[in-house]
C-alpha cells in the first residue's frame, strides 16, 4: 500500500496500474483504468491499457496524457487512496490496483 509521495512515483515509475476513483475536473472519466506510459521526474504519460486508440491514450503523439506530479504536499494518502489536489482543489482520488 503507498503510504506516502515518494512511494506513489515509485509505484508509477514500476508501471502499477491505477484506477480513477473519482475526477473532480471530469467525473466521466471515474473508474478508468490508467497505466503510467512513460515517467519522468516532474510527472507521467498515462495511457488506457486495454484501449491503445482512445484519444487519452493517443495524446501527445502516442505517449498519453500528461499528469504533472506536483508537491508531496498536493497529496493525501488514507486506506490504500490517493488524493491529489492543486491549491487546496481535488483534482482526482485514485487506487493502484496492482
Amino acid at each position: 500500500m503507498v503510504k506516502n509521495f515518494s512511494q506513489f512515483k515509485k509505484a508509477m515509475a514500476a508501471g502499477s496500474t491505477f484506477q480513477i476513483v473519482e475526477h473532480f475536473r471530469f467525473p466521466e472519466r471515474n473508474g478508468e483504468i490508467r497505466k503510467p506510459n512513460i515517467v519522468q521526474t516532474n510527472g507521467m504519460y498515462t495511457v488506457i491499457p486495454d484501449d491503445p486508440d482512445n484519444k487519452i491514450s493517443t495524446a501527445n503523439n502516442g505517449r498519453g496524457s500528461w499528469i504533472e506530479f506536483g508537491k508531496a504536499s498536493d497529496y493525501a494518502f488514507c486506506g490504500g487512496l490517493i488524493q491529489q489536489s492543486f491549491r487546496g482543489v481535488p483534482i482526482w482520488t485514485l487506487r493502484i490496483i496492482d
